[in-house]
This record gives C-alpha cells, sequence and structure tokens, in this order.
C-alpha cells in the first residue's frame, strides 16, 4: 500500500509538473512504506518495542516487558526499523527531486 502510494505521489508530481525541490515530499510515504516493508521483514513491530509490549496472547490482550535487558534490545531494534526506513525515505526523496 505505501509502495503504491509513493508511486502515485510521484506521479502526480510530475503530471502537475510540481517543482523539483517540492518533489522530495515523496519522502513522507516512502517513508510510510520502508517501515511496513521492514517490519514485516524482521516480523518486529517496532511500535510494541518502544512500548515495552508484546502479544502471544488471544487477540487484543497484550503483556508488559519486565526483563530490562529485553526492553533494551526491544527499543534498539525498533530504532533502527526507524532509522532505516527514515534513510530510505530520504534517499527515494532524493532521487525523486533528481529524475
Amino acid at each position: 500500500m505505501g509502495l503504491i502510494l509513493t508511486l502515485q505521489t510521484y506521479s502526480l508530481f510530475v503530471y502537475f509538473e510540481v517543482p523539483k525541490g517540492a518533489r522530495f515530499l515523496t519522502f513522507i510515504p516512502a517513508v510510510i512504506s520502508a517501515i511496513g516493508f521492514i517490519k514485516a521483514r524482521m516480523r518486529f513491530c517496532s511500535c510494541y518495542g518502544l512500548a515495552r509490549i508484546f502479544n502471544f496472547d488471544s487477540l487484543g490482550k497484550s503483556n508488559k516487558v519486565e526483563n530490562d535487558e529485553f526492553v533494551k534490545k526491544d527499543k534498539k531494534r525498533a530504532r533502527s526499523v526507524i532509522y532505516f526506513s527514515v534513510l530510505i525515505g530520504i534517499m527515494v526523496g532524493l532521487i525523486a527531486v533528481v529524475i
């Protein structure tokens, strides 16, 4: 879904002849797309990691992570998902400006 939104945003920018500098805004849907892809690939929810929760029970029920070592690892992994997604978004935005 995010990839389609990214391509659609870029296509509309080109169609309406938006100035090249403003095409960097393609960054936003690209970040959303990258977050979804990376989270699915890693099988890790960055929102849960940052919130110190996990869900292995019934739908809608979540548990708190109590172990501080696991909390640190989860937060580090969640931040890496966000950092890589922003990096990918910046690259896509720059490509949209250049092309």
